[in-house]
């Protein structure tokens, strides 16, 4: 069975443009376009919405918030874009399990303040209790995310690649 063009290009990506060693540019860009491009896709519901139910939508189970959808289907992929971008910028650090956490957690904030935007009230103004949403919100997603990042690297920075792992065998083999 042969694999999709797709998933080929994923994999190339994610063994040049993932690597701690990269490029401060290529992470950030690669990661951004794919957060980006991942999360965007959501835009055809969030738009198929708004063409159904109108520009404004009730976001909350009383009706007092309205949303505006047009403005989340902005706001969506560019803040996770931008999250894409903090977090491949700041990927090196991802080593040690406090500094992935605090990288998830601050990455996160770009893509929970988009969305909270779009919940305009009755008054178009940011309040206390969207700080506070934002803050909760992605301290306990940005750690799950860091989490599973420094997870990730201290297995692929384990499996030693298998030309590394006969070098090594040779070499121990002669002396």
């Amino acid at each position: 069975m042969t694999d999709s063009p797709i998933k080929n290009l994923l994999i190339r990506l994610g063994r040049v443009r993932f690597s701690p060693d990269a490029s401060l540019w290529s992470r950030s860009t690669t990661i951004a376009l794919a957060m980006g491009v991942g999360f965007g896709m959501f835009d055809v519901l969030i738009l198929g919405m708004a063409i159904f139910g109108g520009r404004y939508q009730s976001c909350s189970k009383t009706g007092h918030d309205m949303c505006d959808m047009y403005l989340l289907a902005l706001t969506y992929p560019v803040g996770a874009a931008a999250m894409g971008a903090i977090f491949g910028a700041c990927y090196p650090l991802c080593r040690r399990l406090w500094l992935a956490v605090l990288v998830g957690s601050v990455a996160m904030v770009p893509w929970f303040a988009g969305i909270a935007v779009t919940n305009v009230k009755t008054e178009a103004r940011w309040t206390e209790s969207d700080s506070w949403l934002v803050g909760i919100c992605s301290v306990f997603m940005g750690a799950a995310l860091g989490y599973v990042t420094w997870k990730r690297m201290r297995v692929t920075a384990t499996a030693a690649p298998p030309n590394r792992a006969r070098r090594q065998s040779r070499g121990s083999s002669e002396s």
